[in-house]
């Protein structure tokens, strides 16, 4: 920490208002992230010693809990039909391993700011390592110091798949809050504050830092991210974006016109519910078409980059657009550039290949920070 500050101290005064107005951001995140940790555990602890006898009612043991019957349901894989009245046998969840599923729907419903804070705690670590490690390789005289990012993406991937997916579950991520948005907009689910606010936040979140929420936070966009690392030995494949863009626009295209009934018959369906991949991160999805999904893009990452993301992920496309916008992004200063295409096989979209020749409609780029660590010149930066 102490060399991390006096790094900062060498930075012109205009990069040291970058780097401190995106560490504000990531220190309020982060607090917030401990506080909102510590009452669920705190929570969860309150009631680690209490019994549920094989006489138990569902509506006794949610009373005991304080979950709603909805969210308990789902988390112990129940009927949805299932009785407040109704005992719970051994065939239900009373037994050592359900006492764990108790658990788990219990921390998970009272750690749901939790995992919203979360988000956020990664995506403002991600762009404040960006900004901090861009400033001090294009201040720093001696290259051979160079830091690289790679040291700092793969743990935040890994937090992000393990404790942000597994552990907390699915909710919310950046799919999820696109399309309640726009159902609870379209007047199709029940009038939310808090789905139209973290809409709201990740947008915002978007703007600030160019999907530092999807590159750096998103939980299946981080196990696609890993798969796609740790199976480099197997040949990659990169198709056209405006094939793989064009694509995404269109199931997002025709999924709002089946949402508000132009096409079919069934006003109020989304798409996207039956498609979720997210599911991966919790214990009851039951349509076979789920399963056929998580499993298709899981092998696809194999070969294809963040297939998801690319292909399917409407607020992937949203984040995309709101690139144009984003106050923190991948610039390259073309007075150090000598276009030596370093930086061209490091990217897995062509990102910054489109930033270097200054295409008109530039590729998507996800802040992995791959480039920054391949520019011998030091002509790329994160600002």
């Amino acid at each position: 920490m102490k060399k991390l500050f006096s790094v900062i101290l060498r930075f012109p005064l205009k990069d040291k208002i970058k780097i401190l107005f995106v560490g504000l951001f990531f220190l309020i995140a982060l607090m917030v992230s401990i506080s909102l940790g510590y009452n669920a555990i705190k929570v969860l602890a309150e009631t680690s010693q209490l019994a549920y006898p094989t006489a138990s009612t569902f509506q006794g043991i949610k009373k005991n809990l304080g979950i709603p019957k909805g969210f308990l349901k789902k988390e112990l894989n129940l009927s949805l039909n299932l009785s407040n009245k109704q005992l719970l046998s051994k065939e239900y969840v009373l037994n050592e391993a359900s006492n764990f599923k108790l658990k788990r729907a219990q921390f998970r419903y009272y750690a749901q700011d939790l995992k919203k804070s979360l988000f956020f705690t990664l995506s403002f670590f991600g762009l404040f390592m960006l900004v901090y490690v861009s400033l001090r390789n294009k201040n720093s005289l001696t290259p051979s110091l160079k830091l690289r990012m790679g040291r700092f993406y793969v743990p935040a991937l890994l937090f992000s798949v393990l404790i942000g997916g597994f552990v907390l579950g699915k909710s919310p991520n950046p799919m999820e809050a696109l399309v309640k948005g726009i159902k609870v907009i379209g007047g199709f689910y029940p009038g939310s504050f808090n789905s139209i606010a973290i809409l709201i936040l990740f947008i915002i979140a978007s703007v600030i830092g160019n999907k530092i929420i999807c590159g750096w936070a998103c939980p299946f966009g981080a196990l696609q991210e890993l798969l796609f690392i740790f199976s480099s030995k197997i040949k990659k494949y990169t198709l056209p974006f405006y094939l793989t863009n064009s694509i995404r626009g269109l199931i997002f295209l025709f999924s709002l016109f089946v949402l508000f009934g132009l096409i079919g018959s069934s006003a109020g369906f989304m798409i996207y519910h039956n498609i979720n991949p997210f599911n991966v991160f919790v214990p009851y999805f039951k349509p076979v078409i789920i399963l056929f999904s998580i499993l298709i893009f899981l092998v696809a990452s194999l070969f294809f980059y963040r297939p998801f993301c690319q292909f399917v992920c409407p607020f992937g496309l949203v984040s995309w657009i709101l690139e144009r916008v984003s106050i923190f992004k991948i610039r390259i200063d073309r007075d150090k550039c000598v276009k030596c295409k370093a930086c061209y096989k490091s990217c897995p979209t062509g990102a910054i290949k489109s930033k270097v020749v200054n295409d008109r409609i530039p590729k998507e780029c996800f802040s992995c920070g791959r480039c920054l660590d391949k520019c011998p010149m030091q002509a790329i930066h994160y600002e």
